[in-house]
């Protein structure tokens, strides 16, 4: 009869142990999705006697999925110096000869990137045309051509 009273003692501290766990699960997609650009992600595991004995093992899994960004553009676009990232933003203004355009030095917060773009979290508007390429080395208010 020990034997029994056994095994159901430890079904029962399985299952609770299951429902811990499906709480901090629970408790982690929450907060993952109350995070903001460059909050660190803290987890804390519990054992629910309190005391882990050796042999024990714990699996974390963690995905990092992507949200939707509504400004991409390409790496060659983006560049660094010591204060961070910036772009070349491309402006307009009236001329002697109708509107010229220039650029302007953007100063901007990567999101995330990959092997081809870099997602803008701040400092960039979605309809807002930048320099791509270039043949010269650019600076602030220089005169350039604008291709579409």
């Amino acid at each position: 009869m020990d034997y029994q009273r056994a095994i159901d003692e430890a079904e029962r501290d399985l299952e609770r142990k299951k429902a811990s766990l499906l709480e901090a699960e629970t408790e982690l997609a929450l907060a993952e999705s109350e995070l903001a650009l460059g909050d660190l992600l803290k987890i804390r595991l519990m054992c629910e006697t309190g005391v882990i004995k050796g042999g024990e093992y714990v699996s974390v899994n963690i995905k990092n999925q992507t949200r939707p960004y509504d400004v991409l553009i390409p790496n060659e676009a983006v560049y660094k110096d010591g204060t961070g990232s910036y772009i070349w933003a491309v402006r307009n203004r009236a001329g002697a000869l109708g509107i010229e355009y220039y650029i302007v030095k953007v100063k901007v917060l990567i999101a995330d990137s990959d092997e081809y773009c870099n997602a803008i979290f701040k400092g960039l508007d979605y309809i807002e045309p930048i320099a791509v390429n270039s043949s010269k080395d650019l600076s602030a208010n220089m005169r350039v051509i604008r291709m579409d």
